[in-house]
Order: C-alpha cells, then sequence, then structure tokens
C-alpha cells in the first residue's frame, strides 16, 4: 500500500474545470427550473438547496472532511439520503426511434450529471487552463483543459498504490491511464464522485476486487456475503486510504517504519521437492497496531488478495533466492574488496573508511540482487515486496550465521 499526494496545482484545476461544467452542463429536464436554466448548479440548488460555496468543500475536501462528508452523521449525507429517491424530476430521453419522458430520482441524476462521467471522458471543457502542447494556442476548437488523464498524467503515480505490483502509466490522451477507483464508493456517495481525494488511481485489477462493499455502511446482507471482511461497529469495512495510509512511511529522522511486512513462509519440504517449491507469501502486521490500523491491513489483504498474488511471484522469489545463495554477504564482502582495490590501486588495505566501503557495498549488494539503483524514493512494482524479503534474508543469515 502506497502512500500518493495531490499538488495544489491539481486542486486549482479541478475546482475551475468542476465550476465551469456547474454552470454550463445542461441536464435534459422537461421543464426548466425556478431560475429557468437546466444546469446542474441549478438543480442541485433545487434538489438539495446545495450553493458552490459548498460544492467546493465536497470536491476539494481533503482527506479527513472527505471522511466527515462520509459519515453518516454529516449534515450533507443525511439531507441527501432524506431526499435521494423520495423528489423526482422529468426527464427527457431520446432513443434512435422514439422520444420519452422518465421520471429519475435524485439520487439516479446525481450519478449520471454530477460529473464524473464528463471527467472522465474529458467532456465539457473549459477554455484556457492546461494547454495540449500539440496544438495550436490560437484554435479554440482545440480545448484540453481537465480530465481524468490530465489528472493522472500529472499525479505522476507510476505504480498501483493499492497493490504495489503493476505499473499504471498514463500514456497520452486516449491511449491509457490508470484506472481510477473511487475509495467511497459512487453507488452509495454519488455526491462524492468528483471529489478529487476520492480518486485513486489504480490497476485493473484492484479497481475491479475492490467491489462496492469497502468503506461504506454495509447493509446485513452484504455482511454476510462479505463475512471474509472485518467491519467496525457501525457495518463499515475500510482498506487503507492511499492519501492518508502506508504499509510503511518515515518518521521525522528519516527511518522507515513498517506497520505491515512480507514475509516468506516455507512448508513441509520432502527430499525430492526443491525448496522453492514450497514457499508462500504472507504479510505480517506490527503487533498492538490501532484496531483500526489493523482492520485495514487485513481487509486490504483480502479485499486485493495480497497474499495469493505476491505467492505467485515464483520467477521473482526463485530468482532473488538464487542471487542471495550465490552471493551471500562474505561473496559481496569480497567483491567490494576487489571493486575498491581496482579502483583505488594497490594503497587500498581494507582500512578505508567504513562510511565509503558500507556504500560501495550497498551498492553492489543491490545490483547483485536485481534492485533498481538511484531510485531514492521512487515506486517501482514489486519494490517493497523485494526489500522486506531480503531484511527477511539478511535477518535470517545473520542468526544462522552465529
Amino acid at each position: 500500500m502506497i502512500r500518493i499526494k495531490l499538488s495544489e496545482e491539481i486542486k486549482k484545476l479541478h475546482w475551475e474545470w468542476y465550476e465551469y461544467y456547474l454552470n454550463n452542463k445542461d441536464i435534459p429536464l422537461k421543464h426548466n427550473l425556478p431560475d429557468g436554466k437546466k444546469k446542474v448548479l441549478s438543480f442541485l440548488k433545487d434538489a438539495l438547496g446545495w450553493d458552490e460555496a459548498l460544492l467546493k468543500e465536497i470536491v476539494l475536501a481533503e482527506p479527513a472532511k472527505l471522511h466527515s462528508l462520509a459519515n453518516k452523521d454529516s449534515e450533507v449525507f443525511k439531507h441527501y439520503n432524506s431526499i435521494k429517491v423520495g423528489k423526482r424530476y422529468e426527464i427527457k430521453k431520446e432513443k434512435w426511434d422514439e422520444k420519452r419522458v422518465e421520471k429519475w430520482t435524485v439520487e439516479k441524476i446525481l450519478k449520471e450529471y454530477f460529473g464524473y462521467d464528463d471527467f472522465e471522458k474529458g467532456g465539457i471543457q473549459k477554455k484556457g487552463g492546461i494547454q495540449n502542447e500539440d496544438v495550436d494556442e490560437n484554435d479554440c476548437s482545440n480545448k484540453i483543459k481537465w480530465s481524468a488523464y490530465t489528472f493522472t498524467r500529472m499525479l505522476n503515480i507510476d505504480v498501483c498504490p493499492y497493490c504495489g505490483r503493476q505499473y499504471v502509466f498514463t500514456i497520452s490522451d486516449g491511449n491509457g491511464r490508470p484506472q481510477i477507483d473511487h475509495y467511497y464508493p459512487q453507488s452509495e456517495y454519488p455526491f462524492l464522485s468528483c471529489s478529487l481525494y476520492n480518486f485513486i488511481p489504480s490497476c485493473p485489477q484492484c479497481n475491479h476486487q475492490k467491489g462496492d462493499v469497502l468503506n461504506k455502511y454495509a447493509t446485513k446482507t452484504e455482511r454476510k456475503n462479505h463475512d471474509e471482511y472485518d467491519y467496525d461497529q457501525d457495518g463499515r469495512a475500510f482498506v487503507p486510504y492511499p492519501y492518508e495510509d502506508a504499509f510503511e512511511s518515515k518518521n521525522d529522522d528519516g527511518v522507515i517504519e513498517k506497520d505491515a511486512w512480507f514475509s516468506v513462509l516455507y512448508g513441509d519440504v520432502k527430499d525430492d521437492i526443491s525448496l522453492e517449491d514450497s514457499v508462500c507469501v504472507k504479510i505480517k502486521h506490527k503487533k498492538n497496531l490501532p484496531c483500526d490500523k489493523e482492520r485495514k491491513i487485513k481487509n486490504a489483504i483480502e479485499a486485493f488478495h495480497l497474499n495469493e498474488l505476491y505467492s505467485c511471484q515464483e520467477i521473482e522469489l526463485n530468482d532473488l533466492f538464487a542471487r542471495y545463495r550465490h552471493y551471500c554477504k562474505s561473496k559481496i564482502d569480497e567483491i567490494t574488496s576487489l571493486v575498491l582495490k581496482a579502483q583505488l590501486g594497490r594503497g587500498y588495505n581494507g582500512n578505508l573508511n567504513s562510511i565509503v566501503v558500507k556504500a560501495y557495498t550497498h551498492r553492489i549488494k543491490n545490483i547483485i540482487l536485481g534492485k533498481p539503483l538511484n531510485v531514492r524514493d521512487k515506486q517501482y512494482p514489486l519494490r517493497k515486496f523485494k526489500e522486506d524479503i531480503i531484511e527477511q534474508l539478511d535477518i535470517t543469515h545473520k542468526v544462522m550465521g552465529k
């Protein structure tokens, strides 16, 4: 589970686009609203009494505010639920062979017209804003301003934050980008469907597997059908929230603190079965974690099938084991010594500053074990998985060497 962060520029562009959307997107209502219009903003004022100021709070709600809006005690949540199916509006629907009028609930209208579909597909574009570098800036017919593609490109997330297994590159508009999961599901919270901090770029597998049962008030039937999850007293099963949570993080001193980590486990090994054939991976977590953190970790393991999927990384595991087995610490120290002698000449007698030796050893070890160099905090697929397994092997080797 990887933490992600939004820039102020992304927030600015998202609201500029959404404000324009509110005032320019028509809903195909049969009758005009009291202000004489059929705009999305006009509908939200008439149906829910929500003005631009409140909508800005909702759309740009930072994590703590987003969580409060999704809480059953929030005024926004209570008001929406009090009228979502009771109040109906006449909608004109056109098909290729007929025209008809349907009566839609507020819930249904919000699901279709609150704005996410246009954001995802790049509809309702505002002049100005982000310019497409490949077009003439004076040609107003070419107006890319804000969309899911622009968002994921600016966010620059390369790896799925839910599983950490797959790249989720944004290639170019129309040619590939991460899917966007709604942490709080659209089915339950259509009024949060355009909330920026509700967007989680993810791989297709995680987005599909998460479903609509998590991060909401599940019904008794849903809890019965999904008893693999750990629910709180309100009947909600949360997974880690990537804008706040991660399996590991750095403290103020730059030291990595782990709430959860990957561990290799071994089954019964017979004489005719190789060690690798019995390997499986299991995610462990720190003891005495707060209940909500522990619950989130357990739910993430279940929701995204993390233990099973990482146990399937047989090629990566076998390669890592082979590298480690053939180039253990003594071998790495020997190679480090040879490299230093080659670079420093005969003057090197093994008494070089320990910090320099440690840096060389660390770099050579990374090369031998197949870890990318100079990536710093940049994420790449299976990074935490490999680092945790190597740490486990180091500890085992140290214990066995005593």
